[in-house]
Formats: structure tokens, sequence, C-alpha cells
């Protein structure tokens, strides 16, 4: 290395260039880069659902989930999988363990799994689908579409066009509908007339379904060509299905369809109403390519809303009611407002405290360090992220500490007065070696990052990956380029023409080396002084500090679900929502939202599955950026609490909402499950735990054990059907024909498809005595009516049915009082939790969501702090050739950790997630200032000063100065991001840098005063025993 760096010291011309090519390939690799939300993540879970229309919960449990999951089971390499089966629908989320070798392998394992499961029921229109849970699967944009007047025709009519200009658009991978109406063809059997006629359910279904047909017949052949014989039987306009004979009777008359039906050219029954700001409509889904820039992606979905607009009718809006963008272009413009004047300091600092040719060329290093490692960040698919902008801010005080230290090395030989390319060149001979082991060390700390689990450490992967590359360029560029370019200078730098802060730094360096040679004169005192501070610092900071995985501050979306009595219709629903909306709607600070977009019909939290249920809503308030409003998304949830309590017109069984953090999913704050056989014991849990509950402080206590919707069952009379002549099958056919309807057929258009849905007319539904009056022709051609034919029974089944792993289970979910953390209620909840569980054997209670999570994390990362200080310390060892030194070196990481949490404390902050990482960067700085210093002072000793002391202050006052400028430069770089002095905080970021700035404010004094200390009693006890062993 230093031979390469002495051939550009000789060579200027040639570091020139190489610096001009490294800015040019990088500013081409940045524009390059696609600016995202998050890292595209692969979530390691799957979804399969399910559709058995009609089906009561008991029987999508019965019939679907269990035979799928019976499969599931022979498949290795899952963690867990849960299942929910409601009404017509099953729906099963595999989760991947995160340590199974080839995950690729398990999911095409459970692919095959449910693909082998055959006899599913007839009645599944549609095998069951399996998604995979990707981030680049995401939606990024909703475009709802609606009118000053509900439009199906209209509605169905503009998002066919706009579906069509979107997927022009050549970032876009997917457009979905959501709540856009599919036209249906309704035949509408009148129950009357079919009894008049003597004509069964049964027969007019297989008259309709064998006069539909297209069928090839073949080709007839000539000697000129060969022609395509189609037989066909096909309606242009479906009121022509009418003339379709059901029979035809003695006298020659024939039964038309027509004659006991009526056509209606309609659309689906709608299962599901979706609202947007008030007004019934639908919307279309974007999802944007993996590889497309999210921002562009949006802006040309502008253009094309703002053109479809110019030309559309008046009483047409288009309302953007989720745009992921608008985040990240906050979120970008605060990270690179404040990069930007944390870069203007940094080259505050430097020219303060150094020659200002030596500050411009250090300072240069920096975009030389950024441009190198943008080459290397789209090869390893590194995006512009909130993720990787927490590594490129974390580091940009780092990347400039390596050419400190080289330059202010640089800097000492010319004022000692070599030549200023012999000075580089003896500068850089100086101190490679501790700045080598600086930045192995710097790696060190952060690889433990890369090995943090499950879903949280896929987000997090970027933040070491951006670190160390660009620690690595900034090496390259201090230790190749910076000495040419600073041995490329005339004369020596002038004596009398020093930095304006030369004179304070030299005056701080005398009084910093007198105060240290009376702090050595008392040294056991010192450093009695110093373990007390530090074992008393460090539990008191852990006593008061508080854990919250993310901070809620900044959180913009908050999700609403609810319930009304059980039973009622959608339409029912829908008046309770439009009473919720009336609510928000008073709201003192409604210029805070953006949008409010309710689904009534659907049931299910905002980042889990989610299930149709006629008495449910799921509502989305978005709000506007942080930077825009005056609220925070808690105190509008608190607001819409109390509101909501308060209402007397409306009328809900249920309501909770959460706040979306923006993290990875971790679950809701509180989470228990209760798995056992037993339905009886398992519902007596939930009641002693919803009990258990309400003595800690949590709020919105909910579980899943809700009674469904009152339901009549049919079972069949077998000895009366076989007297009848009658089979189960014909009789089952009539039945969900008549309450269900049955697809007899489909028309295609250019355009569209529309299926052919033959059912009773809701006239004659009666849910009291729904067989009275309903006949079936039996084997012998007579009409045999179905009233005695089926026995009735009458009941509630549960509104869903939980299975994990299989087994029956139960789910209750607490939200917490914003005064509390998830982690301050895991330790005391599980432990009584234990206790219940023994009182329950053959049942587990299982302590679940961000509470688990929380603890778990804390674990995980404070042991990874550990392995990651053992393997600094074994480098250290290896590079300073003792087993005593390095311990004092990593010493410094503890003060760091000090400084970090008084510094939460001391503003009332909670420590969240990415603050914890921050501790590792704190770490990784200081250990480089230690390294520095004790490489130094161990160059003096070998350069003969035998006198311990003085080699020991001299070598602390040689490295104060360096020492000093790095600490701050870092801290100057990320000052503004800390406290968001442009723009506004950012509470993704921000909380990882403030805990690094305080954290080397407080550690880096604790260095220049710990290490000298801790090497002088070292040294002297060490000689002391030395010397006994001797005499002894």
């Amino acid at each position: 290395m230093t031979s390469l760096s002495k051939f550009f010291v000789d060579k200027p011309l040639a570091a020139n260039l190489v610096s001009i090519l490294v800015i040019a390939i990088g500013l081409f690799s940045f524009l390059q880069l696609k600016r995202q939300a998050t890292p595209l993540v692969d979530m390691q879970q799957m979804r399969i659902m399910s559709v058995l229309p009609a089906a009561s919960p008991k029987d999508v449990e019965l019939n679907v989930t269990t035979k799928i999951e019976e499969a599931l089971e022979g498949v290795s390499g899952l963690k867990k999988y849960i299942s929910h089966s409601s009404e017509g629908r099953s729906t099963i989320e595999v989760f991947i363990d995160p340590d199974a070798r080839d995950k690729e392998k398990v999911k095409d394992d459970v692919r095959r799994a449910v693909e082998s499961v055959q006899d599913l029921p007839d009645e599944m229109l549609d095998k069951p689908y399996i998604q995979e849970i990707k981030v680049d699967d995401m939606i990024v944009y909703e475009l709802a579409i609606v009118f000053d007047q509900y439009s199906p025709q209209k509605i169905k009519e503009v998002g066919r066009q706009l579906k069509r200009k979107l997927l022009e658009i050549g970032e876009v991978a997917r457009v979905r509908e959501n709540a856009i109406p599919e036209r249906e063809i309704k035949i509408l059997l009148n129950n009357k007339k079919l009894n008049a006629k003597q004509v069964s359910v049964e027969e007019v279904l297989m008259a309709i379904k064998n006069n539909k047909i297209r069928l090839a017949g073949g080709t007839l052949e000539s000697f000129t060509a060969e022609k395509g014989i189609i037989t066909v039987s096909e309606f242009a306009n479906p009121q022509d299905m009418g003339n379709i004979v059901i029979r035809s009777t003695s006298s020659g008359r024939h039964i038309y369809v027509k004659d006991v039906a009526t056509i209606l050219d309609d659309f689906e029954k709608a299962e599901k109403i979706v609202r947007f700001n008030g007004r019934r409509g639908g919307s279309l889904l974007i999802v944007k390519k993996a590889s497309a820039d999210l921002i562009e992606l949006v802006d040309k979905v502008e253009v094309v809303k703002k053109e479809f607009l110019e030309t559309a009718p008046e009483d047409l809006s288009l309302l953007t009611t989720w745009d992921f963008s608008v985040n990240t272009r906050t979120r970008l413009n605060i990270v690179s407002s404040n990069f930007a004047a944390g870069f203007f300091l940094v080259l505050i600092v430097l020219f303060m405290f150094l020659d200002p040719r030596i500050a411009m060329w250090a300072a240069l290093g920096i975009p030389i360090a950024i441009a190198g490692a943008t080459t290397i960040l789209p090869l390893l698919d590194v995006s512009i992220n909130s993720v990787s902008l927490c590594g490129m801010i974390l580091v940009l005080g780092m990347i400039v500490d390596d050419a400190i230290i080289i330059a202010e090395s640089i800097y000492r030989h010319m004022e000692d007065g070599l030549a200023p390319r012999e000075a580089a060149k003896q500068g850089l001979q100086a101190v490679i070696k501790p700045v080598f082991g600086t930045i192995v060390t710097s790696i060190i700390a952060f690889v433990p990052l890369y090995f943090l689990p499950g879903s949280i450490g896929d987000f997090a992967v970027e933040v070491p990956t951006v670190v160390n590359i660009m620690l690595v360029a900034s090496f390259l560029e201090a230790t190749l380029i910076l000495p040419s370019h600073l041995g490329h200078r005339k004369k020596a730098p002038s004596a009398s023409h020093k930095p304006p802060g030369t004179r304070f730094i030299l005056r701080m360096e005398l009084v910093y080396g007198r105060f240290l040679g009376q702090t050595l004169r008392y040294k056991w005192l010192a450093f009695f002084a110093t373990t007390i501070f530090l074992l008393g610092g460090i539990t008191i900071c852990l006593k008061m500090s508080r854990f919250r995985m993310f901070d809620l501050d900044q959180a913009y979306r908050i999700y609403l679900m609810g319930d009304v009595k059980e039973g009622s219709p959608l339409s029912y629903t829908e008046s309770q929502v439009e009473v919720l909306e009336k609510i928000i709607d008073s709201f003192p600070g409604q210029g805070a939202i953006t949008s409010v977009k309710t689904t009534v019909g659907q049931e299910g939290s905002f980042k889990g599955a989610r299930f149709a249920s006629h008495t449910s809503f799921l509502s989305e308030i978005v709000m506007k950026p942080f930077t825009e409003r005056d609220i925070t998304a808690q105190e509008l949830s608190n607001w819409l609490k109390k509101a909501v309590e308060t209402s007397s017109d409306l009328k809900l069984v249920k309501f909770d909402l959460e706040i979306d953090s923006e993290g990875p999913p971790v679950g809701r704050p509180i989470e228990i499950r209760i798995v056992g056989d037993d339905d009886r014991i398992r519902y007596e849990l939930v009641a002693k735990l919803k009990e258990l509950l309400q003595q800690y402080p949590v709020s919105e206590v909910i579980s899943d054990n809700v009674p469904g919707k009152q339901e009549l069952q049919l079972r069949p009379d077998f000895e009366a059907l076989s007297q009848s002549g009658l089979t189960v099958s014909t009789v089952a056919n009539t039945i969900r024909t008549i309450f269900d309807g049955s697809i007899v057929g489909d028309v295609q258009t250019p355009v569209e498809s529309a299926d052919y849905r033959l059912l009773m007319d809701e006239r004659f539904h009666d849910f009291n005595d729904p067989l009275q009056d309903i006949y079936v022709r039996n084997q012998y051609g007579n009409l045999i009516p179905l009233k005695g034919l089926m026995l009735e029974e009458r009941g509630r089944t549960m509104k869903k049915i939980l299975h994990y792993n299989g087994n029956p289970s139960n789910l209750i979910t607490a939200n917490i009082a914003p005064t509390v953390t998830a982690g301050d209620i895991y330790k005391n909840l599980s432990q009584e939790l234990s206790g219940l569980e023994q009182q329950f054997p053959g049942y587990s209670i299982l302590l679940g969501g961000e509470a688990k999570e929380s603890d778990k994390f804390v674990n995980q990362i404070l042991m990874l702090l550990g392995l990651a200080i053992m393997g600094i310390y074994f480098w250290l060892a290896f590079q300073l050739e003792s087993l005593s030194q390095p311990f004092m070196v990593v010493l410094a990481i503890p003060f760091g950790l000090i400084g970090m949490l008084a510094a939460f404390i001391g503003h009332g902050y909670d420590l969240s997630l990415l603050a914890l990482v921050g501790v590792v960067g704190v770490g990784g700085v200081l250990v480089n200032d230690s390294l520095i210093m004790v490489e130094f002072i161990n160059r003096l000793r070998r350069e003969g000063h035998r006198n311990i002391q003085e080699a020991i202050i001299l070598g602390a006052q040689h490295r104060f100065r360096p020492i000093v400028l790095t600490t701050l430069t870092t801290v100057t770089g990320l000052l503004p991001t800390a406290y968001g002095l442009i723009g506004g905080t950012d509470s993704f970021i921000s909380p990882l840098v403030f805990a690094m700035t305080w954290g080397l404010m407080i550690g880096t004094p604790s260095v220049l005063i710990v290490i000298p200390v801790l090497y002088s009693i070292i040294i002297s006890t060490s000689e002391t025993i030395v010397q006994r062993l001797k005499i002894d």
C-alpha cells in the first residue's frame, strides 16, 4: 500500500486522473441508483387463500383449511403457519424459518403441498391462490374513482380506461382493481311461475348449460382451402337467453327460460363497499416494478391523472388516497438538506484547524469516497431508501476521519521542516498502520448487524453494507490520493499563516498535558473514580431508559377497525361508517388529514390477513407529512378514541385502532395466543386473560372469540330422500342455486367478460321457512317438495376460527398506553402467563407482538454488540501484540454508551431500534481514537522514551489534535440530522444519528483521560510484577 501511495505522490497527474475518473464513474452510478421507500426485502412469508362460496366458518375449517394444513405438516423449513377460517374464505399465513438453508426450496415445497390436496369441495370455483409477501409487491399508489352520484357503470368504464393508460407506464408492474364493479348477468327465477309451470330449478340449470356452447366441430377440406367448422350457441344479447327451451309439453308447446325468470344485465353482488373521503367508489392499486424508481413512477402517474381529467366528465373525481412517494420525498429532502449542512460544518472545522490547502484536499476526500462507494452500491442492488440513507448519514463524519489523521500527520511533518513531498511519504508511513487498524475495527463493529434475524435483519442489512463500503473507499482515498495532493505543493505551510484555530488547539494541548500529568500522579484515585462512574452510570441509565421499537411521533397512517351488531346487513354497517366519517370530519385539525378510505365489509389488521365480514369495517386515515402539520398521529388517535366513546349515534360492538410505525411487521403491541383442542377451556382462558390484562396499562383489549351470525343448517334425511327417488347432490345443487346462485356460463367481449348467474329472486327467499314451495324432480320425473326431506337446525358458529400450526387457537390483542412501552409490560406479563399455563396442562399460552419482539431484539443487539467487542479485541490483540492493551481500547465503548443513554434520558426520548444500531457506530469511532493513541504511545516507547509517564503524556498530547478534530468533524457532520436543523428531524434516521452524536460527545473526553490512566496502571503494574518475580 505504501509503495503504491509513494507512486501517486511522485506521479501527481496519475492521482488527479484517478480522482476525476472515480468522481465521473461515481456520478454516473449515483444517477443509476433507484429511489425507494424501503429496501426490497423478501418477507419470507406466504399466504394461501381459498374461497368456498356461502360456506360457514366451520364448513370452511373442515373442508378446506384443515386439509391444506395437513399437507403443510410434511413441509420442513417452516417457522409456523396460522390459519383463519371465516365465512366463505380460508386464509393461511405461512412463515418461513429464517434459519432454513434453502428458502426458495421451502416455498416450492409449500406450493407442491397445496397442489397435492385433491379432495377439496367441488363448490370451490378456483384452486387455492398462493401469494408471496414481498416488499417489491407492495402497493405504492392508490387512485380512487368517485362520481358525485355513485354509478357502477361509470366507475367500471373509467377504471378500464385508466388501467390501460397506467399499464403503459414502463415502471408499472401491475394494476389491481379494488371495488371496481364486475358485470354479471343475473337470471332471476320466479318461484311462483316455476311451480305454476311445474318446472324445477335443476331443469332450468341444465337447459341453460346445455345451450351455452362454443365448440370446434372439426375442419372441412377443399381443393383451395381448409376451413374450420364451429358449432356456436352464444348470445349477442343477454336477453336472447330467455329463448332457451326448458321443456316441451305433450301438446307441443314450449316452456322458455323467459317464462319462469327475469334476465337482468347487472353487476356482481357487492361483498364490500369502499368509500373515499365520504363517497362510494372504486380504485386502482398500482404495484411498481422492483427495479423502478418510486418517485419517477409517481410523477408519471400524476401526469396520466391530470391528462385524463382534462377530458373527463365534470362529476368525476380522481382522488389520491395513498402515495408511498410522499414520505420518501420528505425524507430525502430532510436528509439531503441536513447532509449538505453537515458537510458545510465539516468544512468549517477543517479550515479552522488545518492549513487551507490541506483542509481543502481532506474535504475533497468526502465526495471522492462517496463516489467510489456509489460505484459499488448498484452492483449490490442497494437503492436510495430510508435504511441506506441511515448508513450514509452515519458514515458522513467517519469517512473524513482517516483523511484528518493522515493529513494532520503530514501537516505535522511539514511543520517539522520536511519538504511537502517527503512529508507526505513519511507522514503517511507514520500512521498507516493504526489507520488501517481503525478501518478493520470499524468494519468489525458493523459486521454483526448482518446477523440480525428475521425481517428486521433483512431491512437493516443495508446499513453495514453502505457504511463498510464507504469506509473502505475513504481509506483508499486517504492513503492513495490524499498524500499525492498534499505532497504536490511547492513549499511547506508558512508558520505566519497558521489556521485560526491552531493557536487555540495548541493551547488546549498544553492544558491537556498539564491536566494529564496531574491525573497520572493520582492514577489509582482516577481509576477508582472512573470505575464508579462507569458502573454507576450504566446502571442508572439502563434503569431509566425506555425502549420502543419504532417512534410514532412522525407516523402518518392510522387504521380504525370496528364491528356492528352481528347479523346486520352490509347497508347498516355502511350507515354506521357514515356516522364515523362525520366524526372524523369534525376533528379540529382537519387540515392535517389528507384522505380517509373505508372498506365496509372487511375485517383484519393493516399488515396482516383480511377477511370478508358484512358487520366489519376497516378505515385508513392518511395524514399530511409531519413537516406540514402541527398534530401527531398519536394525538389524533387519542381524540378519535374519546369521540367514538362519547358518540350517541355510533352503535359499535367493537372498536380498535392502530398507528402504522413504518417499520417491519412485528404485530400488535400485545398479542396473546391460546392453543388447545377443547373450545370450552380455550374460551375460559380467553376470559381469564382479558381480565388479567385489565391490571396493565393497556387499551382496546379484543379477542377473536366472537359469535357469528345466526345460521340455518340443512341436513339431509337420507331415508326420506331415498324413498322419494332423490340424491343428495341434486338437492344440494338446488339449494345452492336458490340462495347463492350457480354460474351457468359467461360471455366474452373484447374488453370484458361477464358471468351468467342463475339464482332465485330474493323476493322469494324466506329465512324462517327456506324450503317452503321448493320442488325437485326425482328420477321418475315427479316433482317432490323439499320440505320434510331436510332436517333443519338453527344456531350460531364463531365468526372466524383460528388455527396455530394446525391446532385450534384463539387470539387476544391489545394496545398499550402512550406513557409505557411494550418492553415495560413484557417481563411481568410473561411471568403471569407462564404461571397460568401451568394450571391448564395441554394448553399453550404464547405471548407475541411488539412486546416479545422488543425484548428479543434488545437481547439480540446486546449479544451482537458483545460479539463486535470480542471481534475488535481479538483484532487489536493481533495488531498491538498484547492482551492487556486491547482491553483499554475497547473500554471506550461503555463510556460512549453512557453518553448516548444519558442524552436520550435528558431529552425525554425513547430508545428505538435504530438508536441501538447507532451504539455500534459510536463504538467504532471511539475505538479508533483509542487505538491511535495507544499505537503512538507504543511507538514512543519503542523509540527509547524510558520514562513511561513522559511517553504517555507526550503521546496523548501528540494525538490530542487528530482525536479532537475527528470527533469535531463527526459530531458537526451528524448534528444537523440529529436535531433537524434544516427541514426538521426524521423519526426513522434521527434517533440513530442522535445516539452517535452524543455517544461521541461524552465518549471522546473519556478516551482522552481513561486511556492514559489505564495505560499507566497496566504498565506500572506489569513492571512491578516482573520485578517481584526477579527478586523471588
